[in-house]
């Protein structure tokens, strides 16, 4: 199916390009526009994601996401999430890539068949990467002040969360 999109872009393309110069209409200049705004646009959230990238890192380097691991722990042990998704847990609000790398890990590790691995398929499903999201919604449209939807957003996280561990422990257990 890909294959046969992917055929079918190019000539598309010719055919809108075609339809544009018949109808003597800008279509040129429309494209220009569009990718110039587009870059002004990703140019404006750079910084916004450099940030978070290096947060990230300093959240792993430092020995951080060790320490919160192990002040969530028996929390999370309360409505028996495995101790293992811990650190996908503390990671995936922030960066999905990176949650998804350690997601790999615990398949890897626990194997892709364990209580773990599966619940982490369902938060991995879930949820988002709440505060990047919020981050880059927020920054592209320059609002700075915003109010309730964080705190609005680590709730539903953290609800996600318990519901994803209690159907990952009712359904694999």
């Amino acid at each position: 199916m890909i294959d046969i999109i992917t055929s079918l872009v190019l000539p598309l393309v010719l055919c809108i390009a075609a339809m544009g110069f018949l109808r003597k209409s800008e279509a040129l200049k429309a494209f220009t526009d569009g990718a110039s705004d587009g870059m002004k646009c990703c140019m404006e959230l750079l910084p916004s994601m450099l940030l978070i990238m290096c947060c990230v890192n300093a959240l792993f380097s430092s020995g951080l996401a060790d320490i919160l691991c192990s002040l969530f722990s028996p929390l999370l042990a309360m409505v028996k999430v495995p101790q293992e998704m811990i650190p996908t847990i503390i990671l995936r609000p922030f960066s999905g890539s990176a949650a998804t790398a350690l997601a790999d890990k615990l398949f890897s590790q626990h194997g892709a068949d364990s209580i773990a691995s599966k619940t982490a398929c369902l938060l991995m499903g879930s949820t988002d990467t709440v505060l990047y999201t919020l981050g880059m919604y927020f920054g592209a449209v320059k609002i700075k002040k915003t109010r309730y939807a964080i705190p609005a957003s680590l709730i539903v996280f953290v609800f996600s969360v318990v519901l994803c561990s209690f159907v990952g422990n009712a359904i694999y257990n």
